[in-house]
């Protein structure tokens, strides 16, 4: 088209020369010309022009592994005139279905990925996109990636406990890769979790002393080696423990009732209770009284000289098996010493007492 001489040919072969267009926004034009002269020097011309299509560039954005589920949207980087489209999603491997094309002859492809999640497998696909220029001519573009299915959390909660109880969380999550990174959180925030981010950690929970159960929401965060994430939530129960105080004179003497010194309050609406009671030395710890009447029976014993130092458990425990320990020290003190030697004496007046 711009009048420049390509090739010349002197000979009477017909020229075999590939003529390229590698520019795919617009057809090229040659003109052949075909000169014959004769022995005699007559010239004939035949001239004929040549258009050169070219292909279209067939290219778009690699697609990369993807965690499920996903829509994703593939970008079209196709050069050429007048081009139209056809995208192809094959399946090689994984749960069938996994993926679709919304509209295989849109310019960028609108892909809709299954949700899966361990134990299903992981989906690998093929995509390919052909392309056609204006004039027909043709070109293919070929990918493949990876929908990888999410990994499972799973981990298990006692349905109800004692507040108070150190609940083991054990992680028992699984998937196709590796699990890698862990996150536990609970709700309400009175609640603590030794170890937020290890595998496996402990849930310390508080002392419920309402009248009813409470619910706390434990929750369970994993991710595995290639970022995909997956949580689970389970909701356990604290039940309630008696509320007991137990008030107590520290100071009395031998011979005296010991429930006239005790001082006991409760919440009434525990239910039906149990009793530990126990006497014990603090120094020796050894069991000096025992009761499980709802009152201790004894009496207070000093054989000393000096004040006796004792101590006080009770243990209360409710139908559902909870219970709250008290604990509190005592003294008794010595009872005086009384003694006339000889028992009866005998003397004349005016009568002293030796107080020796």
């Amino acid at each position: 088209t711009n009048n420049n001489t390509i090739s010349t040919y002197t000979n009477q072969v017909p020229p075999t020369d590939t003529v390229q267009n590698n520019n795919p926004m617009q057809p090229n034009w040659y003109y052949l010309t075909h000169e014959v002269r004769s022995l005699y020097q007559c010239l004939t011309t035949q001239e004929d022009s040549i258009r050169i299509v070219p292909n279209p560039v067939a290219a778009f954005q690699p697609v990369a592994d993807i965690c499920s589920p996903d829509t994703i949207t593939v970008t079209n980087n196709s050069v050429g005139y007048g081009l139209q489209y056809n995208w192809t999603l094959n399946q090689l491997s994984g749960p069938p279905s996994a993926g679709s094309i919304d509209d295989s002859t849109q310019r960028d492809a609108l892909i809709y990925l299954s949700p899966l999640q361990f134990p299903d497998a992981d989906a690998t696909f093929e995509l390919t996109m052909q392309v056609w220029n204006g004039d027909s001519c043709t070109q293919t573009a070929v990918d493949t990636f990876t929908l990888r299915a999410l990994p499972e959390a799973y981990f298990t909660l006692p349905d109800s406990i004692c507040g108070g109880t150190v609940v083991a969380l054990n992680d028992s999550s699984d998937g196709n890769s590796a699990v890698n990174t862990w996150n536990w959180s609970v709700s309400p925030n009175t609640y603590t979790i030794a170890a937020p981010n290890a595998q496996n950690t402990q849930l310390i929970t508080p002392i419920n002393f309402g009248t009813v159960n409470e619910t706390y929401t434990m929750e369970l965060t994993i991710s595995d080696v290639f970022g995909c994430q997956s949580d689970t939530t389970i909701t356990g129960e604290i039940l309630p423990t008696p509320l007991v105080d137990v008030a107590l004179d520290s100071v009395d003497c031998p011979g005296v009732d010991f429930s006239t010194m005790v001082t006991l309050n409760m919440d009434t609406t525990s239910g039906d209770l149990t009793y530990i009671w126990r006497i014990y030395d603090p120094f020796t710890a050894s069991t000096i009284q025992t009761d499980t009447a709802n009152m201790i029976d004894w009496t207070l014993v000093n054989n000393t000289n000096g004040i006796r130092e004792l101590a006080l458990d009770l243990n209360v425990t409710n139908l559902e098996g909870c219970s709250h320990d008290t604990t509190i020290t005592f003294y008794i003190y010595p009872n005086g010493f009384a003694q006339l030697l000889p028992d009866t004496v005998t003397d004349c007046a005016p009568f002293t007492v030796d107080p020796t």
